[in-house]
């Protein structure tokens, strides 16, 4: 059983300050003259704004150096920066903001989304802790504190992460959907499907529930009902690579080979790297017989991923099969290295080595 990958849900916080209002006890006359002094000078106040904010980093670089709330227009400044992909200006200013504002929890945790980008866990569990620390109630910190134990393993306190969070927002289906995620990696499949179900009670369109619930009946049966959740997430959402994939591998299971290929076809062309894909295309070709197109599909993956040890491994059948075997022992000892306790590659190494004491008797 593969398991599922948690997503990353949105996570930037922004901080938006109170806006002024206008009491209405001005008098006409007064509103008058008081728009002879306001309206004309606050017309080129505003056009020299509409030259400053013609984009959203801009704007919040305005706002940062020009308003009484300084904390709140760094924290802003930093989530475009984070947005365009400029990691190291978008720290800065958070720092900046956590100097000026020591107890504002928001670029806790958007300084934990950077880390989480960065692959650095760890240091995104002490920014969403610290987040927490400061504002405990903090909904956004709890779910991404929740998608962090799961990348590492530690299944339990992402439950506990997610749980806290739906008890803040009962209707975050992103939320269930996650924690059917935790379920489904812990084997738990009937905890995983009433998450999923719940999600799509919120949300019926909610294409990653659909492709979800769909892995349980792929795994557990039944297979009609596990493509009939992959056809739906993907009448949903056509371009969700995933879909495509996971029903490609239904198709392989029921024998139904052209089918899979153009479903792991039409993924390669969504997601050209992904491996998984590339290694299902292989097995799909070999079943049918085309020994060349499955190692060409083989190396792909193998290109894009040295040690994966699956794809060695199949490699190594299609050369047995061909009859080149020096070449399938290659890659079968290979597969040993990288995965030592993958037992189908030793009994393939025993076969040949078998293979190869008859030939010689003979």
């Amino acid at each position: 059983m593969s398991k599922i990958k948690t997503r990353k849900g949105e996570k930037i916080e922004v901080f938006a300050g109170k806006a002024g209002s206008i009491q209405p006890s001005l008098k006409p006359f007064f509103l008058i003259i008081f728009s002879l002094f306001i309206i004309i000078p606050f017309s080129l106040v505003s056009y020299k704004r509409n030259a400053l904010w013609n984009d959203e980093v801009s704007l919040w670089k305005d706002v940062a150096r020009k308003s009484l709330s300084k904390e709140g227009g760094h924290n802003n400044l930093g989530a475009s920066y984070y947005k365009q992909g400029l990691l190291d200006e978008a720290i800065q200013e958070y720092s900046i903001t956590l100097r000026l504002h020591p107890d504002f929890a928001p670029p806790h945790n958007n300084l934990g989304n950077i880390y989480y980008d960065q692959g650095l866990l760890n240091e995104a569990i002490q920014e969403y802790t610290a987040a927490l620390r400061l504002e405990p109630g903090y909904m956004d910190a709890h779910y991404n504190l929740g998608i962090v134990y799961s990348q590492q393993g530690r299944f339990d306190e992402a439950i506990q992460e997610y749980k806290i969070t739906l008890l803040l927002k009962p209707d975050y289906v992103k939320a269930y959907n996650e924690l059917g995620i935790t379920y489904y990696n812990q084997g738990r499949f009937d905890e995983a499907i009433q998450e999923y179900t719940t999600a799509l009670r919120i949300k019926p369109d909610y294409a990653e529930a659909h492709n979800n619930l769909g892995l349980i009946y792929l795994n557990q049966g039944p297979l009609n009902e596990a493509i009939q959740k992959f056809q739906t997430a993907l009448r949903l959402k056509s371009d969700y690579q995933d879909a495509h994939y996971n029903l490609g591998l239904a198709y392989s299971q029921q024998g139904r080979f052209d089918e899979a290929i153009q479903e792991y076809k039409t993924a390669l062309l969504l997601q050209p790297d992904y491996v998984k894909a590339h290694n299902e295309l292989g097995n799909a070709y070999a079943h049918q017989g085309r020994l060349d197109e499955a190692i060409k599909e083989y190396r792909n993956a193998l290109e894009l991923k040295p040690d994966y040890h699956k794809a060695h491994y199949n490699l190594g059948l299609v050369y047995w099969e061909k009859g080149l075997k020096q070449r399938a022992k290659e890659e079968f000892e290979t597969t040993l290295k990288l995965n030592p306790g993958f037992l189908p590659a030793r009994k393939a190494i025993e076969s040949l080595d078998r293979e190869s004491q008859t030939d010689k008797v003979k």
